[in-house]
């Protein structure tokens, strides 16, 4: 069961090294920021706008869709923030957005050229962690981590 449990982990923890290596690379040789993986894409929530839906903190995940309507929660660009919010209502290929947690609507309109994507999966309180692991400290702890992984099942076996 023990050594189950640490393939999984060593997996899921190469993934996510390999995922920010692939981050890192790309906005090196292009010079511009990822927006997503797939289609997919990750932030982690900063604010309580959509409360009880998600919280600060809270890591989010989103998919980019061909259209969008009335009642979905999509990540949008505001000048220089990524803002997510419901639409609450659609105005000739704009759309009117609104925080559940927010007693008014957002001031102007949103046009589909704006929108990273979809809300698809909320993970409860796992963004800072998230946040850590895409600075350089972090993915050195990562590659740490996942060596240990590796190597501690071998050096337990020499020493018996």
């Amino acid at each position: 069961m023990k050594k189950i449990i640490r393939g999984l982990i060593t997996v899921i923890l190469g993934l996510i090294l390999a995922m920010d290596l692939y981050i890192l690379a790309v906005q090196i040789l292009d010079g511009e920021a990822v927006t997503g993986i797939f289609g997919f894409h990750g932030e982690v929530a900063v604010s309580g706008s959509m409360e009880p839906l998600f919280s600060p903190g809270d890591l989010l995940i989103y998919r980019e869709e061909p259209t969008y309507q009335a009642g979905e929660v999509i990540l949008f660009r505001q000048e220089d923030s990524l803002i997510t919010h419901r639409i609450v209502e659609e105005q000739n290929d704009q759309f009117k957005t609104k925080g559940d947690a927010n007693n008014v609507e957002d001031e102007g309109l949103t046009n589909t050229t704006q929108i990273e994507g979809k809300l698809i999966l909320v993970i409860p309180a796992i963004g800072k962690a998230v946040l850590f692991f895409k600075t350089p400290l972090g993915m050195l702890v990562l590659i740490a981590s996942g060596l240990l992984l590796i190597w501690t099942p071998h050096i337990r076996s020499r020493d018996l």
